[in-house]
């Protein structure tokens, strides 16, 4: 008996659909930074334009450590040339 049966037979509200889980479950990989890619795939799609589209929206935290590792690689290779001038 799966975790949801059991958790539905003891006499609790049970509305959770198997599509609900689902967008939980990716909503939570997103949020965890997992890759664009395998989680399309983990939804069965051949690309990740439908995935963004529907999901788009939790890809914020992403967009911000992007712009972070850019600043990082810009300053060390200032650094960098600051030291062979």
């Amino acid at each position: 008996m799966s975790c949801l049966s059991n958790h539905c037979s003891n006499g609790r509200d049970c509305r959770t659909s198997r599509y609900s889980l689902r967008h939980t479950a990716n909503s939570l990989l997103i949020e965890a930074g997992e890759d664009p890619l395998a989680i399309a795939g983990s939804l069965g799609h051949a690309d990740t334009r439908m995935m963004f589209e529907r999901y788009g929206h939790l890809f914020d935290h992403t967009a911000r450590r992007v712009a972070d590792t850019a600043n990082r690689i810009f300053d060390r290779l200032e650094a960098e040339r600051r030291t062979t001038d």
